[in-house]
C-alpha cells in the first residue's frame, strides 16, 4: 500500500503542473503584410546613375486613404524590394510616399522636402528624393516627385547653400557631381553660398518633377595657409602675417592679413591666384602701409619675407623652414 500511495501523490502532482502550464496565455503576435515596391520605368530613366534603387532600412508610408496610416521596411535593396509592416485597410486600396514619414494624404499627398541633405559624391542624400506609389495589380510602382539641381565645385569646398530653399551639408570635392533635391516649383535663389561665400546671385530655376537641372561649377574663394615654423622661427616675437597674391598674365593682386586658427595662419582669396609672398611684419607694426618696407629699430615695417613663390594646383599650404631668404 505504501509504493500505491506514493505513486498517487506523484501522479496528482504531475496533473497539477500540466494544469498550469495549459491555462497561461500567450500574447497574439500582431499581423502583418507586405508590399512589393519598385520605381517606375521614368523615373529609372530620367534619373540614371542616381539613387533611384532600394536601400535595406528603406522605409515607406502606406495610407488606407481613410485617415489611417502605417510605416513599412524593406530589409533588401534593390529595383524592387518587400517592404513589411502592420495589417491594416482593405486589402486593396493603398497610397504610399517615400521620403517623409509625416506627409499626409487627402486625394493627393502634402509633404515637406528636407531642406538640409547630407553630401554625397555622384547622387543626393538619401530619403530626399519623395517619391509616391498607388497600389495596383499587387505592386507599388513609385514616380519621383521632386526635380534635381546638379553641380560641382571649383575646388573643395564645405556647405552649398541654395539660398533659403536647401543646403547640402558637408565636405565637397572638385571635379565631382552633387545633387539637391527640391520639390517642383520656380525658384529665384537670391543667392547661392560655397564655404560660406556667395557666388552666385539672382539664379532663376523653374523646376519640373523627375528632372535634372544643371547649374555648372559653382566658384569657391581659395583658402592660402602658412605654417610658421613655430617658435624657433617666424611664429615668435608678435609678429603677424601678410600674403601678397597675384597672378601672372594679369597684375591682379590682394593683399590679406593671415589669421591663426588650430596652429595655422590662413585666409580666403577672392579669387585663384598663381604667386605668393608672404611677409612676416613686426609687432609694431598697426596695419599694411608700411608691408614692403623693412624695419630699421623698432619702427612699423617688415622684419622678413619669402621669395616669389609659385602656388602649385592642388595645392595651397606652405611652411617656413628656415630664416634664410626664400626658405
Amino acid at each position: 500500500m505504501k509504493k500505491f500511495y506514493s505513486f498517487l501523490i506523484a501522479a496528482v502532482a504531475l496533473v497539477g503542473f500540466a494544469a498550469c502550464e495549459s491555462n497561461e496565455e500567450a500574447t497574439p503576435e500582431a499581423e502583418t503584410m507586405t508590399f512589393v515596391a519598385s520605381f517606375a520605368d521614368e523615373t529609372r530613366t530620367e534619373l540614371e546613375g542616381m539613387n533611384v534603387k532600394w536601400c535595406a532600412g528603406d522605409t515607406i508610408r502606406v495610407t488606407d486613404g481613410q485617415g489611417n496610416y502605417e510605416t513599412f521596411t524593406t530589409a533588401e535593396g534593390g529595383a524592387t524590394a518587400t517592404f513589411t509592416g502592420n495589417k491594416f485597410g482593405n486589402g486593396t486600396e493603398y497610397y504610399a510616399i517615400y521620403g517623409d514619414n509625416n506627409a499626409t494624404f487627402d486625394g493627393t499627398w502634402t509633404y515637406t522636402v528636407a531642406k538640409e541633405q547630407a553630401v554625397k559624391a555622384g547622387s543626393f542624400a538619401d530619403g530626399a528624393a519623395v517619391s509616391v506609389a498607388t497600389y495596383a495589380d499587387g505592386v507599388l510602382s513609385f514616380t519621383n516627385e521632386c526635380a534635381v539641381i546638379k553641380f560641382q565645385v571649383e575646388s573643395e569646398a564645405t556647405d552649398v547653400v541654395f539660398g533659403d530653399v536647401v543646403t547640402v551639408k558637408g565636405k565637397l570635392a572638385a571635379s565631382t557631381n552633387y545633387y539637391a533635391v527640391v520639390a517642383p516649383g520656380e525658384y529665384t535663389f537670391a543667392t547661392i553660398m560655397t564655404d560660406g561665400d556667395v557666388v552666385l546671385e539672382n539664379k532663376t530655376l523653374n523646376c519640373v518633377a523627375n528632372k535634372i537641372y544643371n547649374v555648372g561649377t559653382l566658384p569657391v574663394k581659395p583658402m592660402i595657409y602658412l605654417n610658421a615654423g613655430g617658435s624657433d622661427k617666424w611664429d615668435q616675437g608678435g609678429a603677424w602675417f601678410i600674403a601678397h597674391l597675384w597672378e601672372n598674365s594679369t597684375g591682379d593682386f590682394l593683399d590679406v592679413k593671415l589669421e591663426k586658427v588650430n596652429g595655422y595662419y590662413q585666409a580666403k582669396s577672392d579669387k585663384k591666384y598663381d604667386k605668393v609672398i608672404f611677409i612676416r611684419m613686426s609687432s609694431a607694426a598697426k596695419d599694411m602701409t608700411h608691408m614692403w618696407d623693412e624695419v630699421q629699430g623698432n619702427n612699423d615695417g617688415y622684419w622678413n619675407k619669402t621669395d616669389n613663390l609659385d602656388i602649385p594646383a592642388g595645392k595651397n599650404c606652405f611652411t617656413i623652414t628656415g630664416w634664410s631668404y626664400g626658405n
